[in-house]
């Protein structure tokens, strides 16, 4: 029988040039959800390194397959094949003008850290519909506290949200839950 694989883009600006900060979500074969969250401004866009994150070559000499290695790392399945329904959406970050190029990664990082934390804290809330592991790693740094990189964490969050397999959009920020 012959193997035929697929895949659905929506938008092919995924795979510009351009600051993303990106997610990748599935689910295993138990119904257990997996998120990971990570930024680029690669040279093939997020489409590209979402390749990088998906080539076993390149998780055996740890050369851009941090998705890969976190999944073998956190145990979170035992072969590759067992995932199903594997999603990337990727959030461009120009129109907020100061994420571009290799001299603001320190930057997009920083947003990254913060949005990485919140969807943490959301991962077993009674909003998910599948409860969900993030199995991505970041560092807070100088931009993890500003109130414009919040701001910004905050929009993506609830852009986001709804299109993320097992969430159902009905969620809020750590800060907004506690007004509650």
């Amino acid at each position: 029988m012959i193997k035929v694989s697929s895949a659905y883009i929506s938008d092919t600006n995924i795979s510009h040039m351009a600051p993303y900060l990106y997610f990748i979500s599935f689910i295993d074969s138990r119904n257990n959800g997996y998120l990971y969250v990570g930024e680029t401004c690669e040279r093939f866009g997020a489409l590209g390194r979402l390749a990088r994150h998906l080539s076993y070559e390149n998780s055996q000499n740890r050369n851009g397959a941090t998705f890969l290695n976190n999944i073998q790392k956190y145990g979170c399945i035992s072969s590759f094949s067992v995932v199903k329904d594997l999603s990337i959406l990727a959030v461009d970050l120009r129109e907020y003008g100061m994420f571009d190029g290799d001299a603001n990664r320190i930057k997009r990082m920083g947003l990254e850290f913060l949005v990485r934390s919140e969807m943490q804290a959301f991962s077993s809330d009674g909003a998910v519909v599948i409860p969900y592991e993030v199995i991505s790693t970041a560092k807070k740094n100088k931009y993890s506290s500003k109130l414009e990189f919040e701001k910004i964490a905050k929009e993506i969050i609830k852009e986001i949200a709804e299109k993320i397999v097992f969430m159902t959009g009905n969620i809020k920020t750590s800060s907004e839950a506690a007004m509650l």
